[in-house]
């Protein structure tokens, strides 16, 4: 399976395929923002990853063609301030995909996230044609929880005990939006 290679974009926020190009700025970036990601990511074994870990899971992201992952950064005026992933893409009966974003934390509150998510809602039920996409976010974590409803995803359930995250397992606020028409 051949890779989508994309670039969407709006309101200066643009949602593009990762790439070799991209990996030692988001690789920096995501070291700059490990403390957020360790809090809010799953993980059985934390850990402080070095840069050359970093750089190894994004190399993995951008091989890993097999259709279930779709990463992406996310680019503001010629800068990348996050990544974007569709990951656990499932075919069939199902046609859905998980959303997960990471915006670097001195851009927080200007609405890229939200536009992020307008962009992959945009990519996943046009490119993709999927019928759901689902998201989990912590409750403590309201900005992103309201970053997704700003984009009509709608509350779907509490998911107690969801994902083990920072050494505990964590309840999420489970959202979903379904591709228009539905």
């Amino acid at each position: 399976m051949r890779r989508l290679s994309l670039h969407l974009e709006s309101d200066g926020v643009a949602l593009v395929t990762l790439a070799p190009r991209h990996v030692d700025e988001l690789a920096a970036l995501r070291i700059a923002n490990a403390q957020d990601i360790r809090v809010s990511s799953a993980s059985r074994h934390p850990h402080e990853p070095s840069f050359a870990d970093v750089v190894r899971s994004l190399n993995y992201r951008i091989a890993s063609d097999t259709g279930e992952l779709y990463p992406f950064v996310i680019i503001r005026a010629g800068v990348v301030v996050g990544d974007l992933n569709l990951s656990q893409v499932a075919r069939g009966a199902e046609e859905s995909a998980n959303l997960g974003l990471l915006v670097d934390r001195d851009c927080r509150g200007q609405g890229i996230a939200t536009c992020a998510i307008g962009l992959a809602c945009r990519l996943a039920f046009s490119e993709l044609a999927l019928h759901r996409i689902q998201a989990g976010v912590q409750p403590e974590n309201r900005a992103s929880q309201q970053a997704f409803l700003r984009n009509g995803f709608e509350r779907i359930g509490l998911a107690r005990g969801f994902l083990f995250v920072n050494g505990a397992w964590r309840d999420h606020i489970l959202l979903q939006k379904l591709a228009p028409g539905y």
